[in-house]
């Protein structure tokens, strides 16, 4: 199968805590969360990116095929992929998924269980700077030396990791220095706050 028409994928990695904040009261995820998601990044999405800084979205196909959450692994969707919005015994779980697939993976040229499968088995690691500071504070630097190739580093309200975002190539889905045009997407100051859960 040929690739779309794209130029590198942007890996968004979310850091559950941040995205925790302000929402205990309103999401069961974040009431209870997995343990590992106190240590570790979780998958945000694989998403086709262009080098000017757009990226296509919303390409033909069909929506998420209910079968292809189980087809993918849902113990390791449910740790790396959550959907910390539901529980996962709620009928709308898959909707994180569904929204994923259809904005992005629709235009990565991989059909729903090549897109899943493959972004659990290249999923980057979480740096030691943010596992090692949860509930204290990490440099940007730190953060950023935990990976190979340069990435983007996203903070809410300029001071709060919320998201990690690395490129990987198209074609061999190897890490690559993110472009400019991703960069420019990076939030945090020199000194990130690594919050953990309540």
């Amino acid at each position: 199968m040929s690739l779309p028409n794209f130029d590198f994928y942007v890996f968004a990695l979310s850091w559950q805590p941040s995205f925790c904040s302000g929402n205990y009261g309103s999401y069961p995820g974040c009431t209870d969360p997995s343990p590992s998601w106190s240590a570790n990044l979780t998958v945000h999405g694989m998403w086709p990116q262009y080098l000017n800084g757009t990226w296509p979205q919303d390409c033909a196909g069909p929506g998420l095929d209910p079968a292809t959450p189980a087809e993918v692994g849902l113990d390791g969707l449910y740790l790396n992929w959550p959907n910390v919005k539901a529980s996962v015994a709620d009928a709308d779980y898959a909707d994180f998924w569904d929204h994923e697939w259809t904005k992005h993976g629709t235009c990565s040229g991989l059909d729903q269980l090549e897109y899943f499968s493959t972004a659990l088995d290249v999923m980057p690691g979480t740096p030691e700077a943010v596992g090692s500071n949860v509930h204290g504070n990490a440099t940007r630097a730190a953060i950023e030396g935990g990976y190979p190739r340069r990435v983007a580093v996203e903070c809410r309200d300029g001071t709060y990791l919320s998201d990690v975002l690395v490129c990987l190539t198209k074609d061999t889905l190897e890490p690559m220095d993110c472009p400019g045009t991703v960069g420019e997407e990076g939030s945090c100051g020199d000194v990130v706050a690594v919050e953990g859960f309540q």
